[in-house]
């Protein structure tokens, strides 16, 4: 599907930005491609940055973390540590060294990917040590998508100083139940918000209720056709990798299984 055909297209407020040519920040959840091998925020935050690249703007990926976050991201201990970590530790602790252990014996290049194919920010920052006037480096700032207000932090609100404007796209968070943290930083940072729209159908009703009514949007991925994916992703080379799905419900390993199957 296209984007022109799709029915949640990109709000006029990212077509139509004041002119060309605007330096665009986007701010995702960055911290989750340092620390974690996560498909669906590395490909959003891809299709994101295409999009407003054919519109003709200058977007960059802020680097919302600190360095020493990027610096564990891009090291792993030898093996046999983690091993021998693992099996001391207990709890949750020992689900974190398993889970780091697990990345050491099946390396994906998440980083990798980050670096080579998306435009990124030359500085970096914890959002809770954001400098002063950061957000005025940019004429806009695009919040979204990948569960970004799970956490209510006024960076993923993109509250703070400068005049830019500012557009919450796509953003998800589980909307069934939202805390009162959340209720209390939607309702003072949303206003300063120049659009807003939401992933799921459920974060419409949620946002309403709260004051601000926002668009429904598909998945920032789906801002590229299949085939513009296939022609990015060339002829992937067939080979063996072990993924762990232990953890999930049967019935979405059996069907991962067979999708597995079906596609070689």
């Amino acid at each position: 599907m296209s984007l022109n055909e799709h029915p949640c297209e990109v709000p006029p407020t990212l077509v139509e930005a004041g002119g060309k040519g605007l330096r665009i920040g986007i701010v995702t959840v960055w911290q989750w491609i340092c620390r974690q091998d996560n498909y669906g925020s590395l490909l959003q935050a891809y299709a994101l940055q295409k999009t407003l690249q054919r519109l003709g703007h200058r977007p960059e990926v802020i680097r919302l973390a600190s360095a020493r976050e990027e610096r564990r991201r891009a090291w792993s201990p030898p093996t046999p540590y983690l091993r021998l970590r693992m099996w001391l530790a207990v709890g949750r602790k020992r689900r974190s060294y398993r889970v780091r252990l697990r990345r050491a014996l099946h390396p994906r290049g998440f980083m990798r990917f980050a670096r080579e194919h998306l435009a990124l920010s030359e500085w970096n920052a914890a959002g809770e040590t954001l400098p002063p006037g950061a957000w005025g480096r940019y004429d806009a700032l695009v919040a979204g998508s990948d569960q970004i207000w799970l956490d209510p932090e006024p960076w993923y609100f993109l509250a703070g100083e400068g005049p830019c404007r500012r557009v919450a796209y796509a953003a998800s968070r589980p909307w069934e139940t939202p805390s009162e943290a959340f209720t209390r930083a939607f309702r003072a940072w949303a206003p300063g918000l120049s659009a807003i729209s939401v992933r799921e159908e459920e974060g419409v009703a949620c946002c309403a209720a709260l004051g601000r009514r926002p668009a429904w949007v598909a998945d920032p991925t789906l801002l590229l056709t299949e085939a513009q994916w296939r022609a990015f992703a060339g002829e992937a080379p067939r080979r063996r990798v072990a993924y762990f799905v232990r953890e999930f419900p049967a019935a979405v390993r059996r069907l991962l299984a067979a999708r597995a199957e079906r596609l070689g």
